[in-house]
């Protein structure tokens, strides 16, 4: 019987027993659902315990290590579980099978933290390099760097902070899932419909707010283009996906373009392929309708707005 069958079955059952019937009946779905997705997960994941207080790595390691590709490490986006990332995305799946290591990092227990800050940027190279180490990987294998949401925005920070740690590790791809780019335009989006969530993550997280801070932790601050910085790792290629949906978020949650994330990246990219000529950059507009996987709801801001075939082309072309 298929999944969804036997979900309707276990329904139908529940909305006709008694109140103890009901308890019983909804602890046995909680866990068929639990045991469902977590056979979803790679049976080679693992945890990682890491020498970094706090830190530690979800990891699937390489088939065969002698002939790894490189290390794929993938950043989830605010509050996401970083198993979050199988149940939405075919890509740590097809990253593992071309063999690739792939990396999970968690920088703070429960994703509640933006981690925009130089510690964090080094705290996440840090466990980069001490998986290619216990792993006994080739010190110079290739580094593939990517995130959703702001973990896309930590992965674009960590390669543009100056003097980031990053480029002691041989970093050849890094892409970013809708991420936002400017603080201050979110804070602002945020502050239109009377709506606090972000601003009062970040007040827990670096204290009092104001456009300066902000700035600071952003890569693209719309007043002062001129501040945008360049990656500082030589011939590492880059990629922003996001999927610009305009009218289906007019007509369903009311957003205009100041509200989108796009408005940030095609700020940042234009600049960067317009100021520095060697600088690999491209923003990718993505024609897949975005899904959340798990609740089977149309989001723009999901991982599946990837064309995971054309990211396979991409990162395996050398030019």
């Amino acid at each position: 019987m298929e999944n969804t069958a036997l979900e309707k079955l276990i329904f139908t059952i529940y909305n006709n027993s008694t109140m103890v019937i009901k308890n019983l009946i909804l602890v046995v779905f909680l866990a068929f659902t639990a045991s469902h997705c977590l056979a979803q997960l790679p049976q080679s994941l693992t945890k990682s315990d890491s020498t970094l207080l706090e830190n530690f790595n979800y990891t699937v390691n390489v088939p065969r290590p002698n002939e790894a590709k490189g290390v794929a490490v993938l950043i989830p986006g605010l509050y996401d579980h970083p198993f979050s990332i199988f149940f939405e995305s075919s890509l740590p799946q097809l990253l593992n099978d071309l063999n690739y290591a792939v990396i999970i990092p968690v920088l703070s227990q429960k994703g509640d933290r933006f981690d925009l800050s130089s510690k964090s940027v080094l705290q996440l190279s840090r466990l980069i390099k001490q998986y290619i180490q216990t792993s006994n990987l080739r010190q110079d294998i290739p580094v593939i760097l990517g995130g959703f949401s702001i973990g896309g925005t930590r992965v674009l920070k960590a390669c543009t902070s100056k003097d980031s740690p990053m480029k002691e590790l041989n970093i050849s791809h890094v892409f970013a899932i809708d991420p936002p780019l400017d603080l201050n335009r979110l804070l602002a989006s945020e502050a239109k419909y009377d709506e606090t969530f972000i601003k009062e993550v970040l007040v827990e997280e670096i204290g009092h707010l104001d456009s300066e801070k902000l700035s600071s932790l952003s890569l693209v601050n719309i007043n002062n283009i001129a501040s945008i910085a360049p990656p500082i790792i030589k011939g590492v290629k880059i990629r922003i996906y996001s999927e610009p949906a305009l009218e289906w978020q007019m007509e369903n949650r009311k957003r205009d373009l100041l509200d989108l994330n796009l408005l940030d990246q095609s700020v940042y990219v234009n600049f960067l392929k317009r100021t520095y000529s060697d600088v690999n950059i491209e923003l990718v507009l993505s024609k897949i309708e975005g899904m959340r996987i798990q609740t089977d709801e149309r989001n723009p801001h999901s991982w599946n707005i990837v064309d995971t075939d054309e990211f396979i082309e991409w990162i395996n072309n050398n030019e």
